[in-house]
């Protein structure tokens, strides 16, 4: 379900993007570019976080912290 939501609003920032693009609109072209990238970066981190849950555990138990 998080994968289809964090797609679908990939594809729907693409597609307004388009839109400003066609229509000449570079301040909404900023905005939903900027929005696009920041529903990338965390679909990206969504993908990648059992790798960084599994360097977190490493890294509290190399710092002594295992039993918390």
């Amino acid at each position: 379900m998080h994968r289809l939501a964090l797609k679908t609003g990939i594809f729907l920032f693409t597609v307004f993007s388009i839109g400003d693009i066609l229509f000449g609109d570079r301040a909404e072209l900023w905005e939903h570019g900027t929005f696009m990238i920041l529903t990338l970066i965390t679909y990206l981190l969504y993908i990648m976080r059992e790798t960084i849950e599994e360097q977190e555990e490493d890294m509290f138990k190399r710092a002594g912290f295992a039993d918390l």
